[in-house]
């Protein structure tokens, strides 16, 4: 493809607003008015084609046209762990909930990367008991402040 091909693009002084701008942005920027843009115009009309061409190389055993083609149709799979039990996750403090997983990962019981996350979601439900507690008292402020009135 030859850069004659491509959809041309106005030049503006550095700094200043393009006559295009679409996006408040006070550079002038528009949406994908970059290389890519500029590339996906020039070869919008053909994309039928090329698929169709992709596809014929990809059955004739062309595997990086399979390979293309499959990895923007199927995502690729991610590794998923197995369900560990916790001893002490269902009940307790929110402290000793954290510790539960804090001794199973000392025990060798579950992988790093997976107590971050328990701890993660540990630390969260703190977070949420905490705007529960808040709520419930400016409930009890406000219901003590209208009956005062």
């Amino acid at each position: 493809m030859t850069d004659d091909a491509l959809p041309s693009r106005k030049r503006r002084a550095p700094g200043k607003p393009g006559p295009e701008s679409k996006t408040g942005s006070p550079l002038g920027q528009t949406h994908d008015v970059g290389l890519s843009a500029r590339l996906r115009e020039a070869v919008a009309d053909d994309m039928p084609a090329i698929i169709a061409a992709l596809i014929t190389n990809a059955k004739a055993g062309d595997v990086a046209a399979a390979r293309l083609i499959t990895d923007k149709v199927w995502p690729s799979l991610r590794p998923e762990s197995e369900p560990i039990v916790v001893a002490g996750l269902e009940s307790g403090t929110l402290m000793e909930r954290a510790q539960a997983v804090l001794s199973a990962l000392g025990r060798g019981e579950m992988p790093p990367e997976t107590a971050a996350t328990v701890v993660s979601v540990v630390g969260n439900l703190s977070r949420i008991k905490v705007d529960e507690e808040l709520e419930a008292r400016i409930a009890a402020l406000e219901a003590r402040a209208g009956a005062s009135e």
